[in-house]
């Protein structure tokens, strides 16, 4: 059940001018939709590059230099990941702040995150890595990738 104050929420950003102007443009919504889905590939093939070189895969073989560069894509991506979610959420906010999926797509993101930044700092820190660490970082990727999809369904 959801409660009645996330309701009255998400009523009134539906009511604002803005999300009445996502709605009633055919193209926003999909264009938001494509935006993120280019930026999470980013963020993931940034965090799969970043497990490659934490865990000394010796099929792998990058400078850190070069490494560097994907942690900017990053951020950049979270940023447009941010906008463009925001979008998504304006344009239809009890599809997305009310539904489980979103809110476990919001704890998922959270956690890789936070697991992502600290992989990148033991490695400028030129600390080893436990592979598990690697791993759940990865899963939690995907955690946000999938229950994002979910979305629709719930």
């Amino acid at each position: 059940m959801r409660p009645n104050g996330l309701l009255e929420f998400c009523s009134a950003i539906e009511s604002t001018s803005l999300s009445m102007y996502i709605q009633s443009t055919p193209w926003v919504v999909p264009v938001a939709q494509i935006v993120h889905l280019f930026a999470i590939a980013v963020i993931l093939i940034s965090t799969l590059t970043a497990i490659l070189y934490a865990t000394r895969s010796s099929q792998f073989s990058m400078s850190p230099l070069n490494l560097w560069r994907f942690k900017k894509y990053m951020y950049v991506s979270l940023a447009i990941l941010f906008f463009s979610g925001a979008i998504l959420i304006i344009g239809e906010p009890a599809r997305s702040l009310a539904n489980s999926a979103f809110q476990l797509k919001m704890l998922f993101l959270v956690t890789a995150l936070t697991l992502t930044l600290f992989l990148f700092k033991r490695i400028r820190e030129s600390q080893t890595t436990p592979r598990i660490l690697c791993l759940i970082s990865l899963v939690m990727w995907m955690g946000v990738v999938f229950s994002g999809r979910w979305i629709a369904y719930v």
